[in-house]
């Protein structure tokens, strides 16, 4: 299915304020950590994503798996960021809070590919 480019644009930027400005402080120090730090962060997330449910043909498989995956990809990417950041290694965490957005984006345009 093709999807256009106005609508990767708009899940695009859902995402980034989802996972950066909706965030919470105490939601990004200690997901790492605290599985409810990290399950408020994902409801979060996932309400950021409401709209979707309406616009897309199958928006609730794209908001659900894209939820689900989302969980799943920071249980393991802040484990690894927080251990760089705490060991001092700059470059280390931000390499894998690149790899983390990296995943994120490609699970984005593969749901929206899928459901959209």
């Amino acid at each position: 299915m093709m999807i256009s480019v106005g609508m990767l644009c708009f899940v695009l930027a859902t995402h980034y304020i989802a996972d950066f400005i909706v965030q919470t402080e105490w939601q990004a120090q200690n997901k790492s950590s605290n599985i409810n730090a990290l399950l408020r962060h994902v409801a979060t997330y996932g309400l950021c994503f409401t709209p979707f449910l309406f616009i897309l043909p199958n928006g609730v498989l794209f908001v659900l798996s894209n939820v689900l995956l989302h969980f799943i990809t920071d249980f393991f990417t802040s484990k690894a960021s927080a251990a760089a950041h705490k060991a001092g290694d700059t470059r280390t965490f931000f390499m894998v809070i690149g790899f983390d957005q990296l995943i994120h984006q490609v699970t984005l345009v593969l749901l929206l590919v899928q459901f959209g």
